[in-house]
């Protein structure tokens, strides 16, 4: 594996480089609510003794991945949930996605079963490689009956959407032909696709009503609160363009891009080797050092193709010149400004 760590003065962006494939970008940390409105009030017909949701499960992916999509056949692990409850066939569904870079490796869960209505909150991180949401909990007791959001796409407009409601909807796997809550097991044979449920119980009138909703509420961009305005002028740091902080925007195996600031007239780019930064606490490193370079008195981008050698990894660090020096490197993760050993002449 060959790995690259951006590091910018007051953000750090991890890019990974796996078998010719990028994953980076900015990290948000949002928090998912389960707010299930399912009730004997919503759905009065057939209404089941002991209504819960099983524990959900999920993971963040990119949009060349579907895991479960209405018109499609349930897959195994979406049949294992939706029929039992049981989440490890779908989680494994996701998994066999990881080597191919199409799936994130972290799961999403929240564990236990939640009595509905009721209330379940999950955090997941998510990037620009991954921004597709998918997650799912079977509606119980029932045949086959499940709830979810399928590929959420949560980066949308150049954005990440933020506090954001998005209803979930009753569906059918198609793989048991019950019709009531508490129905005995009917295979259906042969399986039909994924559908919609607008029949009773869950069906009201002809209708296909939510169980819940999903709001998303992002925690962290990069380790830092979302609207974090560290110059106070109403503009939050990761658009301000005058509060001399500096953001990596875009990142890839060729180039770099970082945020311009109005105080600085060029930047100066320093690339180092980790294993040396490690051994020697040097942020700047001699150019002797395979993997250090520098980039002085350049724009708001380069372009970088250095290729890490296997189990090698290099960072990057931008700093702003006004026209008679340069800005701090910023500070390490104790709270110690980062020093400069060999700065751009």
């Amino acid at each position: 594996m060959s790995t690259r760590i951006v590091v910018g003065c007051c953000v750090a962006v991890v890019l990974l480089v796996l078998a010719g494939s990028v994953s980076g970008e900015s990290q948000i940390v949002y928090q998912v609510t389960m707010d299930m409105t399912w009730s004997e009030e919503t759905h009065p017909v057939d209404w089941p003794t002991v209504p819960h949701f099983s524990p959900w499960v999920g993971g963040v992916h990119r949009a060349t991945v579907t895991f479960w999509e209405i018109g499609d056949p349930a897959s195994l692990g979406v049949q294992s949930v939706a029929e039992l409850g049981a989440h490890l066939d779908f989680e494994n569904e996701i998994l066999a996605e990881v080597p191919s870079g199409k799936a994130s490796s972290d799961t999403i869960f929240a564990n236990g079963i939640e009595p509905s209505p009721g209330v379940q909150t999950a955090t997941f991180t998510i990037d620009r490689t991954f921004p597709r949401f998918t997650m799912i909990t079977m509606i119980a007791c029932s045949p086959d009956w499940f709830t979810g959001n399928s590929g959420l796409n949560l980066f949308a407009g150049n954005r990440w959407a933020d506090n954001l409601s998005v209803p979930i909807y009753p569906y059918d796997a198609g793989t048991d032909s019950g019709l009531s809550y508490e129905s005995p097991d009917e295979v259906t044979n042969p399986a039909v696709p994924v559908f919609r449920i607008y029949t009773d119980p869950l069906g009201v009138g002809g209708t296909s009503p939510p169980v819940g909703f999903h709001r998303f509420q992002i925690l962290t961009v990069d380790g830092l609160p979302p609207y974090a305005d560290a110059d106070g002028d109403g503009t939050g740091d990761v658009c301000d363009l005058d509060d001399g902080y500096l953001f990596f925007s875009d990142v890839s195996m060729a180039s770099q891009a970082w945020q311009g600031d109005s105080g600085y007239t060029s930047y100066n780019l320093y690339r180092g080797d980790l294993a040396v930064l490690r051994s020697a606490g040097e942020y700047t490193q001699d150019l002797s050092a395979a993997a250090a370079d520098r980039f002085c008195s350049v724009g708001t981008s380069i372009s970088d193709a250095y290729a890490p050698a296997p189990d090698e990894a290099v960072f990057y660090l931008v700093v702003g010149f006004d026209g008679s020096a340069e800005s701090s490197l910023g500070e390490n993760r104790w709270g110690t400004a980062r020093l400069n050993a060999n700065p751009c002449p």
